[in-house]
């Protein structure tokens, strides 16, 4: 025998089924059979929802009557919407209700619960570790994915595979910001961080907005042991009024191409610059009018892995760090640049990528080292090039191109021995 089991929301009017074979009849006499069937519970559950749902059962031509449960979540005996577990955490027993203000600021329970803030105390007192944007379903059965950020928050940030829209002119996150998945759209606001921010995946899009972090702005992933890995995660900078200021680092390895992605606006960094290419080697391709701003006040490092004109480059870079000195270019000057003058430059290798001026630039290498050029393109463009020292030709092409060079030490076309 088969059995079709038929179930829809009371407040609906389409069946869906499930279907068993019956079998180990337990015999009740009188031509009649018992039959045992296990239903799929969590199956129904993503049809209906926790919500009053209609049953019916048939065998062959036979039909039972219509039978009304609740459907309801292990982990929501009461059916309020509050995690069981939480509510005995905080209040010891399912007494309170979702829409209920236990500590009276205006935060209902429910939002307490959804943002992991303690219930039972006000304001500041009442965050605990973080608040999570994250896809919810209502007590209708229908998700919600797409969310709006504003005010300040007492608290870490996560955001799981939701639209994040910030709404707000300016919005303060007093923590980290662990960006898993989703959208992040600055909106033309401005977003800031105090901590750092992690994405792990998902895009975010500056969108004429400003972010700024006051820790790390890491686009990478984690592995089991805690150790960084690759993210998935993409940074959108297509507008020319995006502005991206980070204070402490910036690491970027993302495992897909960033073609297309950072095209215009401005990456402002305070400390130090590092691209990784654990998978698409261009996860850094700037064009357009996109430019990074070197503004810090101390030490700068600034290191590609994957360096090319074809890969990863700057398209635009400045420099506003008074002791440009302190910034080392790792291992060798790694990206397409038109350099905007300001500070003399210190020690200066061109490799892999061309260089290209925009402005006057004056270059003073420290005392022993020189300007050195080992491949790829030198061009003047039609400005002076200032070195405060020597220069050594290892290969590349320097091009003067109606510009001016001025060498103070020696300029030497040679190569260089084992012994030196």
């Amino acid at each position: 025998y088969y059995a079709r089991l038929f179930y829809k929301r009371s407040d609906g009017e389409d069946w869906d089924a499930q279907f068993f074979h019956l079998s180990g009849a337990e015999d009740l006499g009188g031509n009649c059979r018992k039959f045992a069937i296990t239903v799929d519970g969590y199956d129904m559950y993503r049809e209906t929802g926790y919500v009053p749902v209609d049953f019916k059962v048939k065998v062959e031509a036979a039909e039972s009557p219509t039978y009304t449960r609740n459907m309801m979540n292990p982990d929501d005996m009461d059916a309020d919407l509050l995690s069981d577990a939480w509510e005995n955490q905080y209040f010891g027993s399912l007494d309170e209700l979702a829409g209920g203000d236990f500590d009276n600021d205006g935060e209902t329970n429910y939002q307490e619960w959804l943002h992991g803030t303690d219930p039972t105390k006000p304001g500041i007192e009442g965050v605990i570790r973080s608040r999570t944007f994250q896809p919810v379903q209502n007590s209708s059965g229908d998700w919600k994915y797409d969310f709006s950020l504003s005010g300040i928050y007492w608290s870490n940030i996560i955001q799981k595979d939701v639209s994040l829209t910030v709404s707000g002119e300016n919005v303060l996150v007093n923590g980290n910001f662990f960006f898993e998945g989703g959208t992040l759209n600055l909106n033309g606001h401005t977003l800031t961080v105090e901590g750092d921010i992690f994405q792990f995946g998902g895009e975010l899009k500056v969108n004429g907005g400003k972010l700024v972090v006051k820790g790390d702005y890491r686009i990478q992933g984690e592995n089991e042991d805690g150790g960084s890995a690759y993210s998935t995660g993409y940074l959108s900078m297509i507008n020319e009024a995006d502005h991206v200021v980070v204070e402490g680092n910036f690491f970027i390895d993302s495992y897909y191409s960033h073609n297309g992605y950072l095209t215009a606006g401005t990456l402002e960094l305070k400390g130090d610059f590092i691209q990784k290419s654990s998978g698409y080697s261009d996860n850094f391709q700037a064009t357009g009018t996109h430019k990074v701003l070197l503004s810090g006040t101390g030490s700068q490092t600034v290191s590609f892995e994957s360096a090319s004109n074809v890969y990863s480059h700057f398209n635009k870079l400045e420099i506003t760090n008074p002791d440009s000195a302190q910034i080392a270019f790792i291992p060798c000057w790694p990206a397409l640049v038109y350099s905007e003058g300001g500070p003399p430059l210190g020690d200066l290798s061109i490799g892999t990528v061309d260089f290209v001026l925009s402005g006057d630039v004056t270059i003073a290498p420290s005392e022993g080292s020189a300007l050195r050029l080992y491949g790829a393109t030198l061009d003047l463009n039609g400005h002076t090039l200032t070195v405060e020292g020597d220069i050594f030709q290892f290969g590349g092409e320097l091009k003067v191109n109606g510009g001016k060079l001025v060498v103070k030490g020696d300029y030497r076309i040679q190569g260089e021995n084992e012994d030196g």
